[in-house]
Order: structure tokens, then C-alpha cells, then sequence
């Protein structure tokens, strides 16, 4: 039973926390509303695709690839972080205009049927 706390800690410490909450909001029907289907099915892809990726050893590959071109470990350290640094604040920032020009062309379209028109 300790073997199987110790290997999946992440599961068993989510389950206990879900099991606290639930005493905390009595369970009912509204529980099924709860969850967002979308944001799950997206994440389930994402770690399908991450799994994928493990098992081809491409992030043991570009482990190495990173070290070989920055040859010492604090410049690649370094270079992890900037690209994450930098890599996320422009992913969201240019997600975060293109889904707001999406839901504003949405707004303003003609009858619902999908064609939107140009606001000058």
C-alpha cells in the first residue's frame, strides 16, 4: 500500500483534496456542471502528445542538443528559462488578441449565420 502512495503521490494527495472539498460543498446534481469538458478533452491531448514525445526520447534528444550548443550548464540553464520567459509571455499575449478579435467579429455578425462585417 506505501508503494503505491509513493508512486502515485500527485493522485492519491488530488484525491484526498477532492474528498476534503466535497465535504466543505455538499455533493448534488450540479456537481456534473462542475466540470469544463473542453479544457479537459484539450488537456487530454496535450498529454497524449507530450506521452507521444516521451516515448520517441525527443526531450531526451533536445536535452542534449540544448547542452551541446550551450556548452556550460548555467548559459543552458539560462536559455531554458529565457525561452520560457519569452516563449509564453508572446504565445499569450498574440493568443490573447487573436481569440479577442474572434469573439469580436462573433459579436457583430450579421443575423448569426457567420459572415462578419467590417467595423470602421
Amino acid at each position: 500500500m506505501t508503494k503505491f502512495i509513493r508512486k502515485n503521490a500527485v493522485m492519491v494527495i488530488s484525491f484526498i483534496a477532492a474528498l476534503v472539498t466535497s465535504f466543505i460543498i455538499a455533493p448534488n446534481k450540479e456537481y456534473l456542471n462542475y466540470f469544463d469538458f473542453k479544457t479537459l478533452a484539450c488537456l487530454f491531448c496535450v498529454l497524449c502528445v507530450v506521452c507521444a514525445l516521451k516515448n520517441i526520447n525527443f526531450f531526451y534528444m533536445l536535452a542534449r542538443r540544448v547542452v551541446q550548443f550551450f556548452k556550460t550548464t548555467r548559459m543552458s540553464i539560462l536559455a531554458l528559462i529565457y525561452i520560457t520567459f519569452i516563449g509564453s509571455m508572446l504565445g499569450n499575449t498574440n493568443l490573447g488578441l487573436y481569440l479577442g478579435k474572434i469573439r469580436f467579429y462573433q459579436k457583430r455578425s450579421i443575423c448569426g449565420c457567420g459572415i462578419a462585417q467590417e467595423i470602421k
